[in-house]
């Protein structure tokens, strides 16, 4: 009787063991799709090339965005050279 009852577990066991692996490889497939799909939308997120300046500048370029001058927006004061010359010494 034993070794039926250890018959049957065993088979149980094997039947469990290929619905598990089934599962798992149902999984695996299901992965593998999502991997590739985000693959693609990092290809599309990464900046185009032209998108960076030369390599002896380190601040990207943005199309569509034109360099703004922001000194028109500070104060009259920061922007006052009269007394620069008491602030700063002189270069030769």
């Amino acid at each position: 009787m034993p070794a039926l009852i250890n018959w049957l577990y065993l088979e149980m066991l094997s039947e469990f063991c290929i619905e598990e692996k089934k599962e798992l490889r149902e999984e695996e497939l299901v992965l593998k799709a999502e991997k590739a799909k985000m693959e693609q939308q990092v290809k599309f997120m990464t900046p185009h090339p032209a998108a960076c300046q030369a390599e002896g500048t380190k601040m990207p370029v943005f199309p569509g965005y034109a360099y703004i001058p922001m000194w028109q927006y500070s104060p009259q004061t920061t922007c006052d050279t009269s007394h620069d010359h008491e602030l700063r010494p002189l270069a030769a």
